[in-house]
């Protein structure tokens, strides 16, 4: 291991099971599956009719609701766990330390509810009804973006795309830049939100999506020898990481600025940013050592 000691200082949870960490992981241990018959769209004559859907979820508990209105469901997830994790930890984001803190945040399909949505109303209704601000909704980066307009976080924003592993990847890419000592403290993290018919009818053309529409409960079975796929699912994980010699300043445990503000489709950077923008990212002393990891997928 090279560079500074990295730790986990605060989770946020938006899940089929729960919209909290507490609650999730209090319906994990009881056994509590958040799969079920899809209410997205209707199913009726699918292969597959089941999916773990986030329910009860409200944009406007977590961030302006003008705001809410003019993202997709994904990047709305992202802004509420990324609340949380920051609540968690106790880590305000001000002027004294927005430089320092970063949004690492990853998506498998961004907002492809977007491209489904205008794609229909291009064929049916013409060109004069797609809306304009489909770029800014579908475009993946929205991820992190959106919860550092939201939070005032001024440090690296990056988002990855790697598929099912999206998520590790952004806690990989985090651990390196507070290694390195490039920020302070990240929100890291995925979030998806993709059950829709032109993925989820994908998906399950491939063969990799169970067909245990009579018993979803139990249809999430990675390590059963009778599993017939995975459940199609949607959500978003967020930790707050920061390295040990900066965590004492950053996160402080004070009473943390969570209070959504209302974001703009583009933001045009400042003078501090274009200087930031320049600066080097090196690892002089990269690692030849990695941990083991086991994902259970297919």
């Amino acid at each position: 291991m090279y560079g500074n000691r990295v730790v986990v200082t605060g989770l946020g949870c938006i899940s089929p099971i729960g919209l909290s960490v507490d609650e999730y992981w209090q319906n994990l241990l009881a056994g509590v599956s958040g799969a079920g018959r899809i209410t997205t769209f209707d199913p009726e004559g699918l292969p597959v009719q089941i999916a773990a859907e986030v329910k009860g979820f409200d944009p406007g508990d977590y961030m302006d609701r003008k705001a809410a209105r003019r993202m997709e469901r994904f990047a709305q997830f992202s802004i509420a766990a990324a609340g949380q994790a920051l609540a968690d930890a106790g880590l305000e984001v001000n002027d004294s330390n927005a430089w320092d803190i970063g949004a690492i945040i990853a998506t498998g399909g961004g907002g492809i509810r977007a491209v489904a949505d205008e794609m229909e109303t291009l064929v049916t209704r013409g060109w004069e009804r797609v809306g304009p601000m489909m770029v800014p909704l579908m475009i993946p980066n929205m991820a992190s973006c959106q919860v550092s307009m939201t939070y005032g976080i001024k440090g690296p924003v990056v988002t990855n795309t790697a598929a099912c592993a999206a998520g590790v990847y952004s806690m990989f890419e985090s651990l390196h830049f507070l290694r390195r000592g490039d920020v302070a403290a990240v929100v890291a993290g995925g979030t998806e939100s993709a059950v829709l018919p032109l993925a989820f009818i994908s998906m399950a053309r491939t063969g990799a999506l169970s067909r245990r529409n009579d018993d979803p409960q139990t249809a999430s079975r990675p390590f059963d020898r009778d599993r017939d796929g995975f459940v199609f699912g949607e959500g978003a994980a967020r930790a707050t990481r920061g390295s040990t010699p900066s965590c004492a300043a950053a996160v402080s445990r004070v009473t943390p600025s969570t209070s959504a503000r209302p974001s703009r489709a583009v933001r045009a950077p400042d003078a501090r940013s274009r200087r930031r923008s320049r600066t080097p990212i090196l690892d002089p002393t990269r690692s030849t050592t990695c941990a083991p990891t086991a994902r259970a997928h297919r």
